[in-house]
């Protein structure tokens, strides 16, 4: 018993519904019935199919969704056919059309009525912070007519606040045609931008596209000084006092540009470094004050700086007096050894306290080493020293050799005594384990950029000089820091340590320990690779540490501030707080452990 050809079709219709939502039947009915010079052609004649496929001519069950089988037929498989694929300009396309028309007629049925269907390359554009009073650059979204009819009254619908479009599309989207539409975003203020374009059009088109934007605090400078008075106390008369300081900062994000600092007032004299009439966003400057009595009694005046839209008054006070005023003293240690540390290593820095025992505050004029290549100093805040009042600094080894070393640090101030001296000793260990042990450590310092909000790590002896002393402008310590070994050693993964300028004034600094990871990082343009800057022992794979290491967590700050910035930092709870109050995002093992350090 043969089986029925509307039973054949039913049970291939699942397999057909793929391909026959991709083809065009009414395409494919009008290629059937093709006629040049008034005679039928295509598969329509009596030696073919006949003028209509239902009547089952030639086999005719095996063009039905079965492009290839008239592929076969129209290269010479039916003598009839040859020809006619070069005669009628028959695309791949429609054959497939031909393939669908047999299969809708041999099921007795007709074309199904063709309907557009609009898509879009993306349904959302997000354009994160622009300035306010800037654009962003235009994105574009793609529709495309997948269906098989056209798309009439189409229309794409107002733009919400905020932005603007062009578009190439018109009130019909034919089918299988494409158009764009090309949107800006410009925010007038300082808040989040939301809304969404909606594009119609028959056959139930309705495409809705969402908008996202911030609108960016526009730049803008913001000068401060340090301080609003100062007072300079009793002063012999024909002498000097010692000098102040005013430090005047712009923590904004432009710079300012209309500064201007006057002379001093009469019995003070100014110096400093407060010239330009520019001051960049985040830099600083001094203004140093000292008072010259002439004759007893008290003296006051006003000095008044400009800049940034603002006025400066500093109230100026002191007096004259015959009495002798007291001397300062510093009081120092005699000595100060520091650990056993790999030739050609540098160990962590050692803090060396001076206090003020004296009556009078005192100035140091400068600290230096006799065997600076060895015992090196940095990290200095003992400026203006006064009574009753300390400050510190920074010693440094890096043996040039194995055995016992040694220095003399020179102080040199207004105190009595002055200079004073401090014998600096240690032992270099012979590189390779001459020593015996570990590699030797070092402290990873962590520094903050206010005007920025970037955080930065280093444990580099010669960048946390620059940062201390503030030949790096704006950056300032926050008080957290980690050990690191500063050599190679069993079980420890150097840290590779990248830079990237593409977010000029605010490009910052990336380290893994992933030897994958830094792998990846080298490959992308926008990260220039600088070194292996120090060693650590890598997590477990669950984020937890060996033990004598304790977990060093990576936060990411999602590129707030339009530029990307790590925080490293071993304490759970500034993780916690970074995460929970400032939305960073953790990165690493487990909980977002990327390496781990020495205790």
């Amino acid at each position: 018993m043969k089986t029925p050809i509307r039973l054949l079709l039913s049970l291939a219709a699942v397999a057909f519904t793929a391909l026959a939502n991709a083809q065009n039947c009414t395409n494919g009915n009008n290629l059937y019935h093709k006629k040049l010079g008034g005679i039928d052609v295509s598969c329509s004649q009596s030696s073919c199919h006949d003028t209509d496929p239902k009547a089952g001519k030639n086999n005719i069950l095996n063009g039905a969704q079965q492009p290839n089988k008239i592929n076969a037929a129209l290269d010479g498989g039916v003598s009839d056919m040859s020809g006619l694929r070069s005669a009628l300009g028959l695309t791949p396309t429609d054959v497939d059309d031909i393939a669908l028309y047999i299969w809708y007629r041999q099921g007795n049925s007709q074309c199904p009525a063709a309907t557009p269907n609009v898509s879009a390359s993306t349904t959302s554009l997000a354009f994160g912070s622009v300035t306010v009073g800037s654009s962003s650059a235009p994105q574009v979204v793609t529709l495309t007519n997948t269906g098989g009819a056209a798309a009439t009254s189409f229309a794409v619908g107002a733009v919400p606040s905020g932005y603007s479009r062009t578009t190439t599309c018109t009130a019909s989207l034919a089918a299988g045609a494409s158009c764009t539409i090309s949107v800006t975003f410009s925010p007038t203020a300082a808040q989040a931008y939301g809304g969404s374009i909606t594009v119609t059009g028959s056959g139930g088109t309705n495409v809705s596209i969402a908008l996202s934007g911030t609108g960016g605090a526009t730049a803008s400078p913001n000068v401060n000084a340090s301080a609003s008075f100062l007072s300079f106390g009793n002063v012999t008369v024909g002498q000097t006092s010692t000098a102040q300081t005013i430090t005047v900062t712009n923590g904004g994000t432009a710079a300012a540009t209309n500064m201007s600092y006057p002379g001093a007032p009469a019995k003070f004299t100014k110096s400093g470094t407060c010239s330009s009439a520019t001051l960049n966003a985040g830099a600083s400057c001094t203004i140093v004050f000292t008072y010259s009595p002439t004759a007893v009694g008290s003296d006051s005046a006003t000095y008044t700086f400009t800049g940034g839209g603002k006025s400066f008054p500093i109230a100026l006070s002191g007096a004259g007096s015959t009495t002798v005023p007291p001397a300062g003293q510093l009081s120092m240690p005699s000595s100060v050894t520091i650990p056993a540390t790999t030739v050609g290593t540098t160990s962590a820095p050692q803090t060396v306290t001076v206090s003020n025992t004296g009556g009078a505050a005192v100035t140091v004029s400068s600290i230096v080493s006799s065997n600076s290549g060895e015992f090196g100093v940095s990290g200095s805040n003992c400026t203006l020293v006064n009574a009753g009042s300390g400050c510190t600094f920074n010693v440094i080894f890096t043996p040039a050799a194995a055995g016992a070393r040694s220095g003399t640090l020179t102080i040199t101030s207004s105190g009595t005594g002055s200079p004073q001296s401090i014998v600096v000793s240690g032992t270099g260990n012979a590189a390779g384990g001459g020593g015996g042990g570990a590699p030797a450590t070092a402290m990873a310092i962590e520094y903050y950029h206010a005007a920025f909000d970037h955080y930065f790590v280093t444990a580099i002896a010669g960048e946390i000089t620059k940062l201390d002393n503030g030949t790096f402008v704006g950056w300032a310590r926050t008080g957290k820091q980690f050990k690191v070994y500063i050599g190679a050693g069993a079980g420890l993964s150097g840290v590779c340590r990248f830079f990237s300028t593409s977010f000029n004034p605010k490009s910052s600094h990336f380290y893994t320990a992933s030897a994958s990871e830094c792998t990846v990082v080298k490959a992308n343009t926008d990260w220039l690779f600088e070194d292996t800057v120090f060693f650590v022992p890598s997590p477990n794979a669950d984020g937890s540490c060996a033990a004598g290491s304790v977990p060093v967590y990576r936060l990411y700050n999602n590129g707030q501030g339009a530029a990307p910035n790590h925080r490293f930092t071993v304490e759970m709870a500034v993780r916690n707080d970074m995460i929970q109050n400032k939305q960073w995002i953790p990165e690493g093992l487990g909980i977002g452990v990327t390496m781990c350090a020495p205790q």
